[in-house]
Formats: structure tokens, C-alpha cells, sequence
């Protein structure tokens, strides 16, 4: 079993009063539990660098396996560190844990100490310890002119969405981009005569249904922050009525008058 690929560390949003954090696994199969330590690092003389843990969590699992190239691994549980990645990494499925520290010890722009800490019912362990600074993005998305948050959901009646992000800084953002669905789509960068700048991108739906959306800033020093979920529904939710129902409807409503029209009259001329 391969515990892999972990994400270094993920920025604060502006108002945002968590730090979410993701690890992915090669298998799952046999494990234990994942878990994650959030810490200030702290210098000890003739020992070394150690931390003092702010909070614990244990991840959980997202979503289901996907294939990708996560920079960084934990090593096979033999019990220790060390080992290398094999030719065909790349191909490998990957089991994503995740979960949100929601200390409000988390300052902007410190230096902390992030644990991933795996262990299988074998008893086998494997850690990984990273150093992680947050920091502040300062801005909002919009969908249609709404503004969106983490994890919202908002209805549509219409399959065009216009997605914009405004940031309060737009010199510090180097790039704005979206997921759905596994494709990705980049917001470009748009600077109105007298209004203000934002980064956008007109996303038209494949038809009525839910969509997941994801949206990602990245700024001039390459950190990266996930902005914003949301998910749209398109389509007026309830009964739709195709052309033929709506045929047969109109050839209902047609007889119906008639047929009281005729009931009119017969009922005249039997009072006659």
C-alpha cells in the first residue's frame, strides 16, 4: 500500500474560517485511518526542530479514485521513510482523503507545520511533515451577477453562465480557472473603460441538469486557492411539456368547447 501525493498546503480565503487540507492514497484497501496535525514549529537546542500541535483531524474520503501526477509522495508502509516512485505512477487510481482544520489559532501569512499520518490495520505507519505559510485572497465570484461562496447552489433559467471573479488586488493574480466535470476552462482577464477590472469566462450548459462547478486563483508566487464551489441547477424544476403534450392539449381543450357548445344547444331547444 502507497500513501501519495499530498497536496503542500492551501490557502486562507478572505473570511474564511478554516484550512482545508487533501491527501490522496494509491489504495485503500486494509487502511486504518488518515489523519492530518496541524502545528507551530518550534527550535529546541541539541534537539532540533519540532511543533507544537494546534489540532488533529482525520480525513476523510472525497471522492472517487481519479488518475493524475500529484507532485510528492509518503513512502510504501515498511515501516519507514524513503523509497522511490515507480515508471508508471501516473497511471495509478487515486483515493482522495480530505478534511478542514477549524482552529481559529490560523494566522495569515505564518509558518506552520502540516502531518499527514496513515496507518494500516497491520499496524504499519507512514508520515509526512511539510512546512505550509497561508495567506490571505482577497476577493469574490460571481455567477450571472450572484455571488457565490465555498459551497453554494444556485438556480438558473438559463444554460449560459457568465462566471466572473473580482479580486481586490488584481496585480497579485497571475491566473483564474475553472473545473466541471473533469475539463477545465481558463477566465480571462477583462479591464472595463471606467469600471472595475475582473477575470471572465461565459460557460454554456450541455443542457438542464446539476452541475459542479469549481472555481481556482492563482497568484503571482504560484500559490493556489480554491476559491469556490458551487453548484448550478438549469431548467425550471417540475413536469416538462414537449410538443405533442402540448398538441394534445390544445385538441382537448378544442373538444371541450364544442362539446359544451352542443350541450348548449340541445339544452335550448328542449326548454323550447
Amino acid at each position: 500500500m502507497w500513501l501519495r501525493g499530498v497536496e503542500a498546503w492551501r490557502p486562507l480565503i478572505q473570511g474564511q474560517t478554516g484550512l482545508p487540507v487533501t491527501a490522496y492514497i494509491r489504495e485503500n484497501t486494509g487502511l486504518k485511518y488518515v489523519k492530518a496535525k496541524l502545528g507551530e514549529p518550534k527550535f529546541i537546542p541539541l534537539v532540533g526542530w519540532a511543533y507544537d500541535t494546534i489540532q488533529e483531524i482525520e480525513l476523510k474520503p472525497l471522492e472517487e479514485p481519479e488518475t493524475a501526477l500529484i507532485p510528492g509522495f509518503i513512502s510504501p508502509f515498511t515501516g519507514g521513510g524513503g523509497g522511490s516512485e515507480p515508471a508508471d505512477v501516473e497511471d495509478w487510481p487515486l483515493y482522495v482523503y480530505g478534511g478542514v482544520f477549524t482552529t481559529d489559532k490560523i494566522d495569515a501569512n505564518k509558518e506552520y507545520v502540516l502531518v499527514y499520518i496513515a496507518e494500516d490495520l497491520a499496524g504499519n505507519k507512514a508520515e509526512l511533515q511539510t512546512r505550509i505559510t497561508p495567506v490571505v485572497v482577497a476577493g469574490y465570484v460571481t455567477v450571472n451577477g450572484e455571488k457565490v461562496g465555498v459551497s453554494d447552489e444556485i438556480v438558473v433559467r438559463t444554460l449560459k453562465l457568465d462566471i466572473r471573479f473580482y479580486a481586490e488586488d488584481p496585480k497579485a493574480v497571475e491566473r483564474v480557472y475553472g473545473r466541471i466535470d473533469g475539463e477545465t476552462f481558463e477566465l480571462e482577464y477583462q479591464q472595463p473603460m471606467l469600471q472595475e477590472s475582473y477575470w471572465q469566462y461565459v460557460y454554456t450548459l450541455p443542457g438542464d441538469g446539476r452541475y459542479d462547478f469549481i472555481i481556482y486563483v492563482v497568484d503571482k508566487a504560484g500559490n493556489e486557492v480554491r476559491f469556490a464551489s458551487f453548484t448550478v441547477e438549469a431548467g425550471v424544476p417540475g413536469i416538462k411539456v414537449d410538443q405533442t403534450t402540448l398538441l394534445y392539449t390544445f385538441i382537448g381543450v378544442i373538444g371541450l368547447a364544442v362539446a359544451g357548445f352542443l350541450y348548449m344547444r340541445w339544452s335550448r331547444k328542449r326548454r323550447r
